[in-house]
This record gives C-alpha cells, structure tokens and sequence, in this order.
C-alpha cells in the first residue's frame, strides 16, 4: 500500500468497543503529534491490550507512545 498514513486508519484495543469506539467510526486524535487529526476505525487490535489505538503508517516509521492523548468522536457539522 503506497503511502498507508494518508488512508488515516486506526485499530483500537477491544476494551475501547465497549465505549463506542466501533468499526467505521471517525475519531478525532489531539496531543499525537503528526498523528492528529481525523482517523477511521477499521480494525481491532488482539486481545490483551487496553485503552490503546495503532496506527497504519509507513513501515519507515518507528512506534511512539505519546501522554495525554485525546480520542473523541467526530461529529460533523451540518
């Protein structure tokens, strides 16, 4: 996939279903850095992991763990 950051997906850890944070859900993210922004939910991530989301990047990116991040649901305005 050329670019896969510019699709903007996230998975989310299964704990985070139970809030909402379901299949084809558009998320905002704030305080990640270049990561900010609109994100879709497309996957979930496997069992064992909680309050977390990862993000599909370029394999030239390395992993980061960033504090005080914000995930809130985005709802357009009409």
């Amino acid at each position: 996939m050329d670019n896969p950051e510019s699709h903007r997906i996230i998975a989310v850890s299964r704990d985070l279903e139970a809030l909402g944070f379901t299949m084809n859900k558009t998320v905002v993210i704030c305080n990640a850095g270049d990561m900010d922004g609109l994100w879709v939910i497309r996957d979930r991530m496997n069992k064992g992991g909680t309050k977390r989301t990862d993000f599909l990047v370029d394999t030239s990116l390395k992993g980061g763990k960033w504090n005080k991040v914000t995930i809130e649901f985005y709802e357009p305005s009409n």
